[in-house]
């Protein structure tokens, strides 16, 4: 959600062209928790309001059909939830907490999940990549027989893989192998791939992360989700 309004941001406001997202919400007949409604509705339109150029509407169908968004009740007057009523008035009155307040400053970003190709998977738009570094616990295996392939995407959009130097390696108190790998002469595009190409049966592989050299913005995930627990629960 963030990187969309950022995106958003950048391509349309930040030229002097509003954005009104004019479909906005969630089914509500599905037997998804109402804690969850609540917080992204909530955080939603926190951020719209906190994008200086951005509007998100709420679509409300008003009905009882299965699967539709049902917030409002039109007929009678009254919202269906008094919480998400309230977090609606909070928010017209610039009381609600302001996501942007969360934004922190870092040289890294990670990933410890496997993306869609089974392979490690971290982008990172046009920033410059300093170091490559590669979390895994091995079992009782020699580093001589690990081998990782990197792949970046060049130029014209093609994935291509990346010839690299050594590869610095170092052991923590838990088991955990760090390695390091310096990218800060090789041109990279976009996104960062790795990949175990030997070894694969020993090794654990459960975290890449890239050091950049200028910083950017992520966001302080578990404050933010502590703060806003008053206007959900």
């Amino acid at each position: 959600m963030f990187d969309d309004f950022e995106l958003m941001k950048k391509s349309f406001v930040d030229k002097g062209i509003p954005v009104i997202i004019n479909e906005v919400g969630v089914l509500t007949k599905e037997k998804k928790e109402i804690e969850s409604i609540r917080e992204y509705l909530y955080m939603l339109f926190s951020l719209s309001l906190d994008y200086d150029g951005i509007m998100c509407c709420l679509w409300d169908t008003s009905n009882t059909t299965f699967g539709d968004m049902n917030f409002y009740d039109r007929t009678n007057d009254i919202w269906y939830d008094e919480k998400i009523k309230n977090n609606f008035y909070q928010i017209s009155k610039r009381k609600n907490i302001k996501p942007k307040d969360y934004f922190i400053k870092t040289n890294f970003k990670s990933t410890n999940t496997y993306s869609f190709y089974g392979d490690y998977q971290v982008s990172f738009e046009n920033r410059k990549v300093l170091k490559v570094i590669i979390y895994a616990r091995l079992n009782g295996i020699l580093f001589s027989d690990i081998e990782f392939s990197i792949w970046t995407f060049n130029e014209y959009g093609y994935m291509n893989p990346i010839n690299f130097g050594k590869i610095d390696s170092k052991k923590l108190y838990d088991g955990t192998h760090i390695f390091t790998i310096d990218m800060s002469k090789i041109k990279c595009y976009e996104a960062i791939e790795v990949v175990i190409t030997k070894g694969m049966q020993n090794i654990n592989l459960y975290n890449l992360t890239l050091e950049f050299e200028e910083s950017f913005l992520s966001i302080d995930y578990i404050s933010l989700k502590n703060d806003i627990s008053d206007f959900i629960y």
